[in-house]
């Protein structure tokens, strides 16, 4: 038996790993239907435009893939390997914008990944790809609007469209609300993830310095 688009989209990283493991699904199965969800009411042009994801990772199939093949070889690297998960673009993947949501680094070329993200992708995770958030993580002025960027727009509440998805960490929150991912990378200074976690309902973990 085989899990469909829409209950892959609804499971969590648990769930999704246990059923990697069982071979129930595919890593390539769980990021093509993540990808059709982020296209379908995500992405500028979309149904709904939450704008909580501001790119996809060019080489997440390709990754998925790899990742499908060294566990048909028994080669598995920890308890989620093959599970997506989406990073704040305030965190440097090589690949994706890393602007912090600010066309002063638009187009700038990352030249290599986080410490942070070397460690999800040798624990064999997915980068799906980068979250919109608060430009420069709600550092841009007292009076900034949370969940806005100069790159990724305003990031809306999957709950209430009118309504605000916290900040900084507003597309991490919002992603995971809204089932697009199963697991999602925030930063924290002064509530930029608590803040979102609480306003979209989902579980946020500020781990201590």
């Amino acid at each position: 038996m085989t899990l469909s688009s829409e209950e892959l989209c609804e499971s969590s990283a648990i769930d999704l790993a246990e059923a990697l493991a069982s071979g129930e699904t595919s890593s390539v199965d769980i990021v093509t239907s993540l990808m059709e969800r982020i296209a379908e009411i995500d992405a500028p042009g979309s149904e709904i435009e939450l704008r909580s994801v501001l790119a996809l990772a060019p080489d997440a199939l390709e990754n998925a893939k790899r990742l499908d093949d060294e566990r048909s070889r028994g080669a598995v690297r920890s308890p989620l390997h093959g599970v997506p998960i989406l990073v704040k673009d305030n965190v440097e993947v090589v690949g994706l914008p890393g602007s912090a949501g600010s066309t002063a680094l638009l187009g700038r070329p990352v030249p290599h990944d986080a410490p942070l993200v070397t460690r999800l992708r040798d624990a064999g995770l997915v980068i799906l790809g980068s979250t919109n958030l608060s430009q420069w993580a709600n550092m841009r002025s007292p009076f900034s609007t949370s969940g806005w960027s100069a790159v990724g727009g305003l990031t809306v509440n999957p709950y209430r469209l009118d309504r605000c998805a916290g900040g900084s960490s507003s597309g991490s929150g919002a992603a995971l609300a809204a089932r697009l991912a199963p697991l999602a990378i925030g930063t924290e200074t002064d509530g930029s993830i608590t803040c979102p976690a609480s306003l979209n309902g989902v579980v946020g973990i500020k781990p201590a310095v």
